[in-house]
């Protein structure tokens, strides 16, 4: 009789041990979610922690982040024209160890799902890499080939977000800064890109010129080459008349 109250105490301590083991000590992560322990360690699936451990829940699901340069705040391109740029990014933390606790050392391993910390975190970087790009590019390019600057963004952009991996980019605005609503934001910035539109609209109109100079100038040489086509033909018909009416007579 003891043996088996021994062997069912034994049962009901293994029991329970197991209910307390599961309890405290091992973490079941739900899908998109990554385990931080201690600061130092990351876990992507289930895990035995110690309960004295300091244990994170890292959500990994992707950030949308939505950067406007308007006005004041525009974008300068190559000819110094001010640009309203708006841009979303998709930025999400890289699914490897090194890099979440690169992300976690630079928002806070508490802030890597809050999306006002991260759009903080990171917006230095996103903000000088687009100055620098666009600082390069022309107006036409930037306007008219989206794609280009879309690019190279990515291609900057690239392990340069602090752990955090950029998935993609939409660029939804771009176009030249309304001088009206600078002119009541900041008075020197546009007199100085009053000044510069000015430049810029004559270089614009005698890019036009020239090039409806080059077209009126090909159409010429072409009608010329068209009426010697015409002539030599027309002389080449009268020759074989002539040796025509010759040959009859």
């Amino acid at each position: 009789m003891t043996i088996l109250i021994v062997i069912l105490a034994v049962i009901i301590l293994c029991i329970v041990g197991t209910i307390l083991f599961f309890k405290f000590c091992y973490t079941v992560l739900p899908p998109n979610v990554a385990l931080i322990v201690n600061g130092k360690k990351v876990y992507f699936s289930n895990a035995v922690t110690m309960p004295s451990d300091k244990k994170l829940l890292i959500p990994l699901e992707p950030t949308q982040i939505r950067m406007s340069y308007i006005g004041a705040q525009g974008i300068l391109c190559k000819e110094q024209l001010l640009l309203d740029i708006s841009i979303m990014y998709q930025i999400c933390v890289g699914l490897d160890e090194d890099a979440i606790l690169k992300a976690a050392a630079k928002v806070g391993a508490e802030n890597l799902g809050n999306k006002e910390k991260v759009t903080t975190a990171v917006d230095n970087v996103l903000t000088n890499t687009l100055k620098m790009i666009v600082a390069e590019l022309p107006y036409d390019v930037v306007d008219k080939d989206r794609g280009k600057l879309r690019k190279q963004l990515m291609s900057s952009l690239h392990d340069k977000l602090y752990g955090y991996h950029l998935d993609y980019l939409d660029i939804e605005q771009i176009k030249l800064t309304s001088l009206e609503s600078l002119a009541q934001q900041d008075e020197a910035l546009f007199k100085q890109q009053e000044l510069i539109r000015e430049d810029w609209d004559k270089y614009q109109r005698q890019q036009l010129e020239n090039r409806l100079k080059l077209v009126t100038n090909r159409q010429l040489e072409l009608s010329t080459k068209i009426k010697a086509l015409i002539a030599d033909y027309q002389r080449v018909i009268r020759q074989k008349i002539n040796v025509f009416i010759n040959k009859t007579y």
